[in-house]
């Protein structure tokens, strides 16, 4: 039988959790001279930062909005048709259309590339597979708290998500399939470089 892959896209929404005070002794400096996330690894910085998370309906797993990019169709075009689909579920037209000029905001630069390639999904077999584009959408406080959401299409639920060393850790299999390494490659584009 022929092989193919099946192409898929990501959107890692994220934003600053509310209410996060940053704890790091570097804080007392002129916020000039330190930024935020500077002496954190990529591992603490989880505290920081809530993903828009679904639950998926086929295996009741924590997973990033997304799905499969349909023929001809742009990869920019599906993180957005998807995120809508399974996390901005809002029937009510004023609501929708309210949801509609926020995620524009949200998804007008196309993210951040995170990760391009194969997937370790359980759906996968020996003749098909995924392969996924990964983009980060880091949503300013401002539009994120007002940001509905509405599980539909194949997720059941569709909420702000703690991202914690909890659910990083090594063993934990809470998140879908590679979703996990995703967040992680995502939050280590967070920590600067060291000069």
């Amino acid at each position: 039988p022929p092989s193919s892959s099946r192409q898929a896209a990501d959107p890692i929404v994220l934003r600053r959790k509310p209410g996060w005070v940053d704890s790091d002794p570097a804080k007392d400096a002129p916020a000039a001279e330190v930024p935020v996330a500077a002496s954190r690894s990529s591992a603490s910085l989880g505290g920081m930062y809530q993903m828009v998370a679904i639950v998926r309906g086929d295996s009741g797993k924590w997973a990033i909005p997304g799905g499969m990019v349909d023929d001809g169709e742009l990869i920019s075009d599906t993180l957005r048709r998807e995120f809508t689909e399974e996390a901005g579920s809002i029937e009510d037209p004023v609501l929708k259309e309210e949801l509609e000029e926020k995620l524009d905001e949200v998804f007008k630069d196309g993210g951040r590339l995170i990760f391009q390639g194969y997937v370790d999904d359980p759906r996968n077999t020996d003749n098909a597979w995924m392969e996924t584009t990964a983009c980060l959408f880091v949503v300013p406080d401002a539009i994120a708290s007002e940001l509905q959401l509405k599980g539909g299409s194949d997720a059941r639920l569709a909420q702000w998500f703690d991202i914690d060393d909890d659910l990083l850790a090594d063993g934990n299999e809470m998140l879908y399939a590679d979703h996990k390494e995703f967040l992680k490659i995502a939050l280590r584009t967070l920590v600067p470089s060291p000069p």
